[in-house]
């Protein structure tokens, strides 16, 4: 038996746009309150970036999830703590949750490499 197709109509069909950025929720917790902190992607551009924050929750919209994510951060007082911690958690969409912990006796500048 035969039948005529089903004449469709393009206009019928949802147009998705491609998506030019990603949303990525992110924690980060540091152990001292700290003057700024600056989150950059491997090629050095501004992921996030904050004049002072001891904990935050961020959904940041950015061009994609980076290979690596560089860290720095400026404490209010370095004579408090002996040693001092920024924990970054990532929450990529379609992926698993990413933590990493970062330390240091003074201010932090360092660089995590996404798995």
């Amino acid at each position: 038996m035969t039948r005529e197709r089903a004449a469709t109509n393009p206009d019928d069909s949802p147009v998705q746009a491609p998506t030019a950025t990603t949303t990525v929720h992110f924690s980060l917790t540091l152990s001292s309150p700290a003057k700024r902190v600056l989150l950059r992607d491997e090629s050095g551009a501004t992921l996030w970036e904050s004049p002072s924050d001891v904990a935050a929750e961020v959904d940041a919209t950015w061009p994609r999830l980076p290979r690596s994510v560089q860290i720095e951060v400026t404490w209010s007082d370095t004579a408090t703590a002996p040693r001092y911690f920024a924990k970054l958690r990532l929450d990529p969409p379609g992926r698993d949750t990413l933590t990493h912990v970062f330390d240091a006796g003074t201010n932090l500048d360092d660089l995590w490499e996404l798995p």
